[in-house]
């Protein structure tokens, strides 16, 4: 079964575990790991939950690529062997976890790619705002 670790800076973490929740309330194979916030040693932490579901499909979500977060992750992906992906956003998320396979690099791969497609610049998509008429009188 697949188990997702979302670990950012501050609270952020928390932040995409509850609008995920919002989406998916009946989601329980979800963790969350706020760094900083309410302790330094963010590698014991990150450790401790990945201890407790060792042995699974684990895929570990970080916020900023190359970050503090990120760099731990990578450091303990080499002894846990678990999937991980920095620059996280909730379209991306939302797919990872609607999964019902193992995921994979593919789907990996595939759900950066929905994450990609989510940031959209909109004002690309709408007619620019009409300017009001200007009056030609003069006061």
């Amino acid at each position: 079964m697949n188990q997702f670790v979302i670990a950012t800076h501050s609270t952020l973490a928390q932040g995409f575990t509850q609008a995920i929740h919002f989406f998916y309330p009946e989601v329980e194979n979800l963790r969350f790991l706020n760094a900083y916030v309410e302790s330094q040693e963010l590698e014991k932490d990150l450790r401790s939950i990945l201890e407790d579901i060792r042995g699974e499909n684990i895929v570990v979500l970080t916020d900023i690529p190359g970050g503090s977060v990120n760099q731990v992750a990578m450091k303990l992906q080499r002894e846990y062997g678990f999937q991980l992906a920095a620059g996280i956003n909730l379209p991306m998320l939302l797919d990872l976890v609607s999964e019902s396979q193992d995921v994979g690099p593919e789907a990996l791969r595939s759900a950066l790619d929905t994450g990609r497609e989510g940031m959209v610049y909109m004002n690309d998509l709408t007619p620019p705002a009409e300017l009001p008429p200007e009056d030609d009188e003069e006061l």
